[in-house]
């Protein structure tokens, strides 16, 4: 029987723990904040850094020969780390770089260069799927004996990390106590709920506090909140949790100028909303590159100037709301004067007027009334008439060729002057009471009514 010498094998094993030796300097990776749907009292978000089993473990071993000065394969096997890589720093003497994980899984070549029982040491951090290297360093003391000439033999070390990681959740605290914000609450208050074994500190924003307390953050940080919390452990584990809130406001500004019928405003949004309101009318929300929303608002004509206010408002599904009201004068409504002549090819519809120009003592005017007749009238007396009553909707017109002519809702003509191509211009109602068709820059009177009154001047 050939017997092979046996040698024993010492094995050491170094129990590290996550996240220790953390430098201070040193920031941990941070992972995109997920944003939860809030609750009916409370939003929350979690972000944590730390392995998702209590006991996470990286074994490594040797199943070949070891004999000095030649190459030996060295596994490294990642159990419960939960997604994450490790990535060798140092150790091998053949490492000419980095060495990282695929699947929690890494096979090295290792060089021993004596005779007899060696311990080598490898180092090695943890890595995110993003790539982000974590700061704690951990050491896997490996024992074995190289022999020469080389012994079949299997070395296995273990590191096992026992401390059940910490955890962190920052959360937003909506009750009776603590309203939602608005113009008149401008606060809001936050709550650190920690998790985990041999729990060492917890700050958040930098500051050191008591877990679960309920922490009140001012109006000075509006509109927006970014809140990071973070805990350590008394073996260096660490987490890291944060909140971002935008609190809605809002602004109310007036577009352009406001008109006796209407007004347009401009509401514009900042942080984040949900629903819009405009004078309490649900508003189609506006799209996120460009946050505003026009309104126009339609009144009815007054002859006085009114104060309006449109009141904005923009609101959260959890509650949160701002007020952005603004005010401004509506114009009285100022009727347009009525001409005090007709050129030619112009016309008089049913209940239009032509008013002398100036101060019109006697209240002077040619009226095209809803019957059809046209009259020349000096207050409330008719001065002149065309007789053309009983014709609802008729019209008069100053023809091109100077006629002027009252036609009935057909068409068909009523009245005539009978001044067709003798030079007429315009038709004036003059402030003594006469209707006169002039010639050319008044040169001569064509026709009148003679209704002048020498009193209305």
């Amino acid at each position: 029987m050939k017997l092979r010498s046996l040698f024993h094998l010492g094995i050491s094993i170094t129990t590290l723990f996550l996240l220790s030796r953390c430098g201070g300097s040193k920031r941990a990776a941070v992972f995109p904040v997920q944003i939860s749907p809030p609750s009916s009292t409370v939003i929350s978000t979690t972000t944590t850094l730390a392995l998702c089993s209590s006991q996470p473990s990286v074994v490594v071993s040797t199943g070949s020969p070891v004999n000095v000065n030649v190459p030996v394969s060295i596994t490294f096997s990642g159990s419960a780390l939960c997604g994450y890589q490790f990535r060798i720093m140092s150790g091998p003497r053949t490492m000419t770089g980095q060495f990282i994980s695929t699947g929690g899984q890494l096979q090295i070549s290792d060089v021993f260069d004596l005779v007899g029982t060696q311990v080598r040491t490898y180092t090695y951090q943890l890595v995110t799927a993003q790539g982000v290297l974590l700061p704690a360093v951990y050491s896997t003391a490996l024992t074995l004996v190289v022999n020469n000439p080389a012994t079949t033999i299997t070395v296995t070390t273990t590191t096992t990390l026992p401390i059940q990681p910490p955890s962190c959740q920052i959360e937003r605290v909506i009750d009776e106590a603590h309203p939602q914000t608005s113009n008149s609450q401008k606060n809001i208050w936050v709550r650190v709920n920690v998790q985990g074994q041999s729990i060492a500190s917890t700050t958040l924003n930098g500051f050191s506090i008591s877990p679960s307390y309920v922490h009140q953050i001012g109006d000075n940080q509006f509109p927006f909140f970014e809140m990071e919390a973070r805990v350590t452990n008394t073996a260096g584990g660490l987490a890291i949790c944060r909140l971002s809130v935008a609190v809605p406001s809002c602004t109310q500004s007036v577009l352009g100028q406001v008109q006796p019928t209407s007004v347009t405003t401009q509401l514009t949004v900042t942080g984040r909303y949900d629903r819009i309101f405009i004078k309490d009318v649900l508003q189609p929300n506006p799209s996120p590159v460009f946050p505003t929303v026009v309104y126009t608002e339609s009144f009815t004509t007054a002859l006085v100037d009114r104060i309006q206010t449109s009141s904005g408002r923009v609101e959260t599904i959890s509650g949160d709301s701002w007020n952005c009201p603004v005010t401004y004068t509506v114009p009285a409504y100022i009727p347009p004067r009525p001409p005090n002549y007709l050129e030619l090819g112009q016309w008089l519809s049913a209940n239009q007027v032509l008013v002398p120009e100036g101060p019109n003592v006697c209240n002077c005017r040619a009226v095209m009334q809803g019957d059809g007749n046209f009259v020349v009238y000096r207050g409330n007396t008719a001065l002149w008439n065309t007789h053309t009553w009983n014709n609802p909707n008729a019209q008069f017109l100053l023809q091109t060729d100077g006629n002027m002519v009252v036609y009935d809702f057909s068409g068909r003509a009523k009245w005539r002057s009978r001044t067709n191509n003798k030079g007429a211009w315009r038709l004036y109602m003059q402030g003594d009471c006469n209707l006169v068709l002039y010639s050319f820059n008044f040169s001569t009177p064509v026709w009148q009514s003679y209704t002048r009154r020498s009193s209305c001047y």
